[in-house]
């Protein structure tokens, strides 16, 4: 596959993918939290990355396919696409012409939930079931 299509994404976050490890968050240092996980489309064999990072005043989420990230969630400052400012959460989607340029305000996660159940929602987006399990990140 050479360059990844917007329909080929599509299709690729549309497919059904397993984790089998228990998904854990890892801190990285007083300021931030690491999760980082394979998973694998049991039809395709595909297999993609799902990664997550929080820091003091940000976090994000993203499935990435051979490092092409084609979808992911974030919360951050603020991210700029053709005029358009998000300084709301906001998604990403893979196009062919801009990469994971183009976002949107999603209406499927709660902003105001914990950043687990953001998380959780997220996964689901993707379709990918958590069979090892999932522990949540203890609040300090």
């Amino acid at each position: 596959m050479g360059m990844l299509t917007t329909e080929e994404a599509e299709r690729l976050v549309e497919a059904q993918k397993i984790v089998t490890i228990l998904l854990q968050w890892k801190r990285c240092n007083n300021l931030s939290w690491r999760l980082e996980a394979k998973a694998v489309a049991p039809q395709t064999q595909d297999v993609f990355s799902l990664r997550g990072n929080i820091g003091r005043d940000n976090h994000s989420f993203v499935l990435l396919y051979k490092n092409h990230p084609i979808r992911k969630y974030t919360k951050h400052l603020r991210h700029k696409f053709q005029g358009k400012i998000f300084t709301e959460p906001h998604k990403h989607t893979w196009d062919t012409d801009y990469g994971d340029k183009p976002a949107y305000i999603p209406n499927d996660i709660d902003p105001e939930a914990s950043i687990d159940d953001q998380f959780i929602s997220f996964c689901a987006e993707c379709n990918i079931d958590i069979r090892g399990g999932y522990q949540r990140r203890l609040m300090e």
